[in-house]
């Protein structure tokens, strides 16, 4: 038999498998390590805590893996790594992943478990070649550049007790490829803090979220695209909890040199707002969210034409929005109801609208959102199996002609809501090592140009809030007229209008204790005044004053309007404006003109300055006029001058009289 010769390069490969090979052998011999005690999982399950992913060469890659306690440590407990025939496409990855189809075994590596070293952690090192170029004895082969499904067996005593999936990326040596921008969307969202009766209660669901948002942009170094409630920023600082002021400034400093999209005060659905006719709503909680965020966050930056939607968008949502003045939507999932594509959502897209000036649709994923939030507590397995699907899909959009520019993948949970740090942690980890994507703020990408692929979107969406916006219109009125009394400088007059946004927000789902809650407010400042009854009243000329007092019990000035009406009275001035002090006591003069003198009633109105809300029930009291006109003097003098007169010459003629009968002539 003739020996072929041969070559340097075969030679070379030949020795490198077999440096391979003994490396193998080496780090999988029992060491002291072993000695250490293993961390376990549940029975039936197994965890991966670290892997490899992308292969370029032949190497050995590092499993750490968790196994059911139950595994014993004799040799008939083994490991098995298993590579399966390659994936060619998304679609056949999640059939493998979701349904369970998975492709025929190509290569396996077995290796007992009594031989597998135990990290410091307590999790087995299983170590196995990874054989690029050539098939060795001991190693996983994967000939063809692409993505395949790994899946690692526990077997004791012949039957499998345990096993998980992942996946390995083989490319290239010298891998180099456009990179796909690709953003991450952490938005801070909870139920409102604040209650109907205006007080702040912080609960400990939101104390926890808030500590969870800040240990993952802190500790996870990636450039989220990041929205925060501003209304939960407001409740943290004006809590009067202690630990709620300490996470405050927790939160603003971990938010310091970030750049954030702007959300209204609260969640609010802009297109069902539109469609109940409240887009001025709608802009006044965006204008007020600003303001809070501008206030709290001094060291942040408020993209402010940058929108996050959780809530179904449909075409009168996207016009508000565009009156907004917002040009790059993020959309979640939970947003995409009845969306139709010209390419793919994962591109960037501007809605389908006449528009001089195009908005720019960023469209989350719609499947990684299942993965992102599953109960199963497997964070490594996840975040690879999410950046697999990503690579096959950026595959499967290069055969359909699409540029790798043009390109948008946006990672979200449903809507919007937290996920795990862990996946977070390990899913930014895959994405920086991989040269195919570039992490960034979406708040700062570039704008779209109409000549993009088109999205259109529905054109009415599934939310109502028609019965919510009739009642704030009806209590906005009250607000107004309320706020009236007020200094224009009184806090409560910005509190009352954000809690009109509660009343059409989106995580609110009781809205009428809100309504209840605002018009008891509203009737408690104005109980405040109260009038003291004069009783009766006394005017003596025909130009007088009515004369009364006011009380105002609370611990601001307020503002009435003072309305004085009767029909034998005249009130020259008019109604009244009186703006009565704080906690104290006010004299009130109402100038008058009688019409005539005797006893009548006055009729006394307390009103709001603005809207004639009433203040003080209708107050009567009776006045007496005692006022002669002037003419009536004239006469009343004339006629007394005559019966002087008449009395005086009566009284000298009876003195005549008496004075010539009393004089007696002698005869």
């Amino acid at each position: 038999m003739s020996v072929l010769p041969m070559t340097r390069q075969r030679i070379t490969a030949v020795v490198a498998t077999c440096l391979v090979v003994l490396v193998s052998i080496l780090v999988v011999s029992p060491s002291l390590s072993s000695t250490r005690v293993r961390a376990a999982t549940p029975d039936g399950t197994m965890e991966i805590i670290e892997q490899p992913f992308s292969v370029r060469t032949s190497q050995y890659g590092v499993f750490r893996v968790l196994v059911p306690e139950s595994v014993s440590q004799d040799n008939n407990a083994t490991i098995e790594v298993r590579v399966h025939q390659r994936v060619t496409s998304r679609k056949q990855l999640q059939e493998i992943s979701d349904d369970g189809a998975i492709p025929r075994v190509t290569d396996v590596a077995t290796v007992a478990i009594p031989n597998i070293p135990v990290d410091e952690n307590g999790a087995l090192l299983v170590r196995v070649p990874l054989q690029a170029s050539n098939r060795g004895l001991s190693g996983l082969y994967m000939a063809e550049i692409g993505m395949y499904p790994i899946s690692i067996v526990v077997r004791q005593s012949g039957k499998i007790t345990a096993q998980t999936l992942t996946y390995l990326h083989r490319i290239t040596p010298n891998s180099t490829t456009e990179a796909v921008t690709t953003s991450i969307v952490v938005a801070l969202r909870a139920t409102p803090s604040i209650q109907p009766n205006g007080e702040i209660v912080v609960d400990d669901d939101l104390r926890n979220r808030v500590r969870r948002f800040i240990d993952t942009i802190t500790t996870v170094n990636a450039p989220f695209t990041i929205a925060v409630q501003p209304e939960i920023l407001w409740s943290l600082q004006n809590s009067t909890n202690n630990q709620d002021g300490a996470l405050f400034t927790s939160l603003t400093d971990a938010l310091a040199g970030r750049t954030l999209a702007l959300l209204p005060f609260v969640p609010i659905d802009v297109s069902a707002a539109s469609r109940a006719g409240a887009a001025e709503d709608y802009l006044r909680q965006l204008r007020l969210g600003e303001d809070v965020l501008i206030q709290l966050l001094p060291n942040s930056v408020i993209q402010r034409t940058t929108a996050i939607i959780t809530d179904p968008l449909d075409e009168e949502g996207i016009d508000l929005l565009r009156d907004a003045g917002r040009r790059t939507i993020v959309l979640t999932p939970s947003a995409m109801e009845k969306f139709r594509y010209s390419t793919s959502p994962s591109v960037k897209g501007v809605a389908n609208r006449n528009d001089a000036s195009p908005m720019t649709l960023l469209l989350s994923d719609e499947t990684l959102h299942d993965v992102m939030t599953s109960p199963v507590n497997r964070h490594v397995e996840r975040a690879h199996r999410m950046v697999a699907e990503l690579i096959l899909h950026r595959t499967d959009l290069e055969t359909n002609g699409i540029k790798t520019a043009n390109m948008r993948f946006v990672i979200s949970t449903f809507d919007g809501s937290q996920t795990s740090q862990q996946l977070l942690q390990s899913l930014t980890t895959l994405l920086r090592r991989d040269v195919g994507f570039t992490l960034i703020n979406s708040a700062l990408d570039s704008a779209a140009i109409s000549s993009d692929a088109q999205v259109t979107v529905p054109r009415i969406s599934s939310g109502d809030i028609s019965e919510r916006t009739n009642a704030l219109a009806q209590l906005q009125t009250e607000r107004d007229a309320t706020t009236s009394m007020l200094p224009d400088d009184d806090p409560r007059i910005i509190f009352w209008e954000q809690l009109d946004g509660l009343i059409i927000s989106s995580v609110v789902s009781d809205y009428q204790p809100y309504v209840d809650g605002l018009k008891t407010q509203f009737q408690s400042l104005r109980d405040a005044v109260t009038l003291a009854n004069p009783g009766a009243i006394t005017l003596g000329s025909r130009n007088g004053d009515i004369r009364f007092q006011m009380r105002n019990t609370a611990p601001e000035d307020l503002t009435v309007r003072i309305l004085i009406s009767s029909p034998k009275l005249e009130f020259p001035g008019g109604a009244q404006v009186v703006t009565l002090a704080a906690q104290s006591t006010t004299d009130i003069v109402i100038p008058v003109r009688t019409r005539t003198n005797g006893r009548f009633r006055v009729l006394v109105s307390v009103t709001t300055p603005e809207g004639d809300y009433t203040v003080i029930a209708p107050t009567t009291f009776s006045a007496r006029v005692t006022a002669i006109a002037g003419l009536g003097q004239l006469v009343m003098i004339s006629f007394i001058l005559i019966v002087l007169a008449w009395w005086w010459a009566s009284w000298r003629k009876s003195r005549r009289e008496r004075a010539q009968g009393g004089t007696v002539l002698p005869a």
